[in-house]
């Protein structure tokens, strides 16, 4: 299988992006598939900060085939148009401000029968939410509970159908101004299924058959597209992660999040008077995750 990584990036945020270059260069070896995606006004830019490094640039514009406006549901859909580059089987699926903090491989992500990693977690990898029991977690003090493949594949609702996507949903929002956050019920109620919420980030791990699968199996018939998800719900790492489940997991496997996410400058202070170190992180995560829009705090 051909692993790779994939990022979207935008010129605020290539100081940040450059340091997630550094990472994969200090700790990735192989042969390795990297894309990193950004407006095509912003390239020239991007080119003279990297160079010519471990991810290859792309224009958002090639991927998704139009000009996008810059926001954070343009984000997604350029991440889920990207597996049509056919770049890779698999990748991790990278923010700007990530970066490694050990040596990593596919061999992280991909058993030894070939299948890969979902993260699909009761927990979500968020230190500021969890912080008592992730850093029992991280100092192997407590399990998370992980979902075996057997309860993952369970939770489909076979006798109920696949979901439709309603246009008035469209005027709905309009009118009412619904909150991304109240969208997400959306996705459960197109993808029906039993069992607790699951978080299907940060870090997600994507193959290029399931969002093919996603493209060929579900929109198409219904004259959808990628853009009509994130219209209906713009959360792309739980709409995949959802029809994984729906397909009761082919060729993969559940997982928790390979990285840990700090949303605040406060959440990585406290972190560091607890003492945990990034050699502590490295014993359950391969990268970290600091908040660019929110934080000073660029490194651990």
């Amino acid at each position: 299988m051909r692993f790779g990584f994939f990022c979207k990036s935008f010129r605020r945020d290539v100081t940040r992006v450059e340091k997630l270059v550094a990472s994969i260069e200090r700790h990735v070896a192989g042969d390795v598939a990297g894309i990193l995606s950004v407006p095509r006004a912003d390239l020239a830019l991007f080119r003279d900060r990297i160079g010519s490094s471990c991810l290859r640039l792309v224009s958002d514009e090639e991927i998704v085939g139009k000009r996008l406006k810059q926001n954070w549901r343009t984000q997604q859909l350029v991440k889920l148009y990207a597996h049509r580059l056919g770049f890779a089987d698999l990748w991790l699926v990278l923010d700007s401000d990530m970066a490694f903090i050990r040596d990593v491989g596919a061999s992280d992500f991909v058993d030894e029968t070939g299948s890969v990693a979902l993260v699909a977690s009761r927990w979500l990898h968020l230190y500021d939410r969890h912080e008592t029991e992730l850093r029992e977690y991280v100092r192997g003090q407590r399990e998370l509970g992980t979902l075996s493949i057997e309860e993952a594949r369970s939770l489909a609702d076979g006798a109920r159908p696949d979901g439709e996507i309603p246009l008035s949903s469209r005027l709905v929002d309009a009118v009412w101004s619904t909150s991304p956050e109240a969208r997400i019920a959306r996705i459960r109620a197109t993808f029906p299924r039993s069992g607790p919420e699951l978080f299907y980030l940060p870090a997600a791990v994507w193959t290029r058959e399931s969002l093919r699968s996603l493209e060929t199996d579900y929109l198409e018939p219904r004259g959808l597209t990628f853009d009509d998800l994130i219209r209906h719900s713009p959360w792309e790492g739980t709409w995949v992660g959802e029809w994984e489940l729906r397909r009761r997991l082919p060729g993969r496997w559940p997982a928790e999040s390979f990285f840990l996410h700090f949303a605040s400058d406060d959440a990585i202070e406290r972190a560091r008077a607890a003492g945990l170190t990034t050699a502590d992180f490295a014993k359950r995560y391969v990268g970290l995750q600091l908040a660019a829009g929110h934080q000073a705090i660029e490194a651990y």
